[in-house]
């Protein structure tokens, strides 16, 4: 009686340490799974920001061959951000979004944000597009912005 106690002990050990062994194998195995789905979750996450800035892009030459300004009042401040480096300098220029008085959520449209800063937005529009066609922007007329001038790229720049 006392050997079968003995045989089904140590079949119990035998059966305990394959346990072990296909424990420790299958931490390794979801370990390996783990870094795959964090590689790919990086790729996927690079991948769609490529795909909004793409969608961006043609959006963009769609308004400009339809003969629109590139940048309406409609736009969220977000996605104008995303257009140029330095349009959150020219925001920044008008007191919009460039300090913890006059930030933004970046949801909000472009015509929210100039009538809560007080800024006047054909001026604000005509800065902003003439930064994505290139030239300097336009500083806005004497006195008609709330709370001080527009501070130019090239300012900014030194």
């Amino acid at each position: 009686m006392e050997w079968v106690i003995g045989v089904v002990a140590m079949a119990g050990l035998v059966v305990a340490v394959l346990a072990l062994r296909a424990a420790r194998s299958l931490r390794g195995e979801q370990r390996r799974v783990t870094s795959l789905q964090y590689e790919h979750l990086g790729r996927l996450t690079a991948l769609e920001e490529q795909v909004k800035q793409e969608v961006l892009r043609l959006s963009l030459e769609i308004r400009r061959k339809a003969g629109e300004s590139v940048v309406s009042p409609e736009m969220p401040v977000s996605e104008i951000l995303a257009l140029h480096p330095q349009a959150g300098q020219v925001l920044a220029g008008f007191h919009i979004g460039g300090c913890g008085h006059c930030a933004v959520t970046g949801r909000e449209s472009l015509a929210e944000v100039a009538e809560a800063s007080g800024t006047p937005l054909p001026e604000l529009l005509t800065a902003l597009n003439d930064l994505l066609e290139g030239k300097a922007p336009a500083p806005p007329a004497p006195g008609g912005m709330a709370g001080g001038g527009f501070v130019p790229l090239s300012a900014l720049r030194r």
